[in-house]
């Protein structure tokens, strides 16, 4: 399950770049990448979603890397 969930938080995170709205995913404003990453306060608690990962070096590195999204190709609307 969690595999799933990291997969679709990568999804989500990798859409502009996806779209080709941005070639790098920080370069996007809006994504959610930038606040799961970033040191600042924020209103909602990602610590959960941040525990899939094991750290945030872990984090950075999944979304650095190509995914083949095959466990949420099933839910995918194009």
């Amino acid at each position: 399950m969690i595999i799933y969930l990291k997969h679709l938080v990568f999804y989500i995170c990798n859409n502009p770049v996806h779209r080709g709205l941005v070639e790098n995913i920080v370069d996007y404003t809006w994504t959610s990448y930038n606040d799961l990453i970033s040191k600042k306060t924020k209103r909602i608690n990602l610590g959960e979603t941040m525990d899939w990962f094991d750290s945030k070096e872990e984090f950075i590195l999944f979304h650095k890397t190509k995914h083949y999204l095959n466990e949420i190709d099933t839910f995918i609307i194009e």
